[in-house]
């Protein structure tokens, strides 16, 4: 007879460890789309800041009354009775279709045409490599992490909103290794991606700070969902490996 298969919400108690451990398994975190948490502590606050964020539901998948699995809902609204189901990050890939957002979005894409033409019609023999670089943080930058850091730093309050957001970070370092692997490559060429091969939920960057400000983190007010769920991620493995791998292997 088959095991009964339920759906029901978390709770510290019960779950927080079993989802520790799978988190911080080997053979299970490789599938996952970002990096286990480097402590307990530090697993706690990710699942209470997401149990304090009303517009956020995640569940554990059990059967038989064990943890087999998890599953969530984003930008919950109960007073008009929706939800969105929380979709993986989406692995991109050098030749996956373009669609810019933006004006700076398309003036790249732009450029990255502009580039491919030269190389293949009127400058044959022209090597031109296009780096497609993902959220970069650093110290003394605009990027959310150098922000939330100096708030901390000064324990100053900051609203946090979409916090399932799972966007890929790049140290500003590992930016500046990969462009010059880029240049030092003869056979690099075209549009490549310049990621760290990881996406992290806005969560757990918070919670990662909160690590070394506790108090900071407890201060932290939380808005919920205001936008439409993002997330995006540099492919790990093929042509649209990490830049940096990338540009070792060629």
């Amino acid at each position: 007879m088959s095991q009964k298969i339920e759906i029901v919400p978390i709770t510290i108690e019960r779950h927080a460890q079993v989802f520790y451990d799978w988190r911080r398994n080997v053979e299970i975190s490789r599938h996952m789309d970002s990096e286990g948490p480097q402590s307990f502590d530090e697993h706690l606050r990710w699942l209470k800041s997401i149990a304090q964020d009303v517009t956020h539901k995640r569940f554990a998948v059990e059967q038989g009354g064990k943890p087999v699995g998890t599953t969530a809902l984003v930008n919950v609204n109960e007073k008009h009775s929706r939800a969105d189901y929380i979709p993986e990050p989406r692995l991109l890939k050098e030749n996956d279709r373009v669609s810019p957002r933006n004006v700076c979005g398309a003036a790249k894409y732009y450029t990255e045409r502009e580039l491919d033409f030269l190389c293949g019609h009127n400058k044959p023999g022209m090597r031109a490599v296009s780096a497609r670089i993902f959220r970069v943080y650093g110290c003394g930058s605009r990027d959310v992490v150098s922000r939330w850091v100096r708030s901390a730093i000064a324990n100053e309050t900051i609203e946090l909103y979409n916090e399932e957001n799972r966007f890929d970070y790049i140290y500003a370092g590992d930016v500046a290794e990969g462009l010059l692997q880029l240049t030092l490559s003869p056979s690099a060429q075209g549009v490549v991606n310049l990621g760290s091969g990881n996406a992290r939920q806005v969560s757990e960057l918070a919670a990662g700070v909160g690590a070394h400000f506790p108090e900071w983190f407890e201060k932290i007010k939380r808005e919920g969902g205001r936008e439409a769920y993002e997330r995006s991620c540099a492919a790990k493995c093929g042509y649209g490996r990490s830049a940096i791998a990338y540009a070792r292997a060629v």
